[in-house]
């Protein structure tokens, strides 16, 4: 699309992304607020577009963080990795809940928060800083289908004097806000 900037591109992504996690969120049946503590959960996290991808690391080094400190029981580093690798992890990414119970099952673990990452590319401010912005959206699933739960958290602008720093902080406040509401 020529003529429409990088953060119209990413503003749009965000919105659809956004849309596509409350349509998921209204299907899904609701059986509590927070991710259900009990059994192994599995964090896969996808950047919505090359830019975003470079971030994925970020948000999931942050909302496994903040699970693990609110006392879930997250699959170690190496069964995340493989399912990250798996074909379903593509569909799961994109909202298929069948994947995503699929994917939970062949893994062992008992439910799979998927995530989302739409990180804008950052712009300058006032003097040489760079301000950025991000959106975190997921989808936890049990795999046994007895509960599921869509929502997504933005950052605010986040300034950094690199863009690259700018990103980074703006990731990590998203997927802060997101684990915060993952857990309440």
């Amino acid at each position: 699309m020529k003529g429409i900037s990088n953060a119209t591109r990413v503003s749009r992504l965000a919105i659809a992304a956004v849309l596509l996690a409350g349509f998921f969120c209204a299907l899904a049946p609701q059986s509590e607020a927070a991710v259900p503590k009990s059994g192994a959960i599995s964090v896969v996290v996808g950047g919505a577009d090359d830019f975003s991808q470079k971030y994925e690391s970020t948000a999931e080094s942050v909302i496994v963080n903040e699970l693990l400190s609110n006392g879930y029981n997250i699959v170690d580093q190496k069964k995340r990795a493989a399912m990250r690798r798996d074909a379903a992890a593509r569909l799961a990414l994109q909202g298929d809940m069948q994947a995503i119970m699929r994917l939970g099952s062949k893994y062992g673990v008992s439910a799979v928060i998927t995530v989302t990452l739409v990180v804008g590319e950052p712009e300058e401010t006032v003097g040489k800083f760079k301000t950025g912005t991000a959106t975190v959206n997921y989808i936890a699933v049990a795999t046994n289908g007895n509960y599921s739960k869509a929502d997504s958290a933005s950052s605010r602008p986040t300034a950094g004097s690199t863009a690259a720093l700018a990103a980074k902080r703006s990731v990590e406040a998203a997927a802060k806000a997101a684990a915060d509401i993952m857990v309440r």
